[in-house]
């Protein structure tokens, strides 16, 4: 994966972080891969690898979303 797709992926856990709360980790990685592939242009390939990516990182996904790491006054946009 480049660089810029694990930026977006990032991106799109951190800003859908109150609305992927409540989702199940199937949903969770659903939302997050529509939400990337809508704001790249990727193959179906590369579809798979970052599906494989976010659920292996899921524990870490929940952890962030429970705790509420992505809140503003912690994380600012910019270093993103």
């Amino acid at each position: 994966m480049t660089p810029l797709l694990l930026r977006q992926i990032w991106a799109a856990v951190s800003h859908s972080s109150c609305d992927l709360k409540e989702l199940s980790d199937v949903e969770i990685a659903q939302a997050i891969t529509e939400q990337t592939t809508a704001d790249l242009e990727i193959s179906a390939a590369e579809a798979k690898v970052m599906q494989r990516y976010i659920e292996t990182r899921m524990p870490l996904i929940r952890g962030l979303l429970e705790n509420d790491a992505f809140g503003e006054s912690q994380i600012p946009a910019a270093s993103l």
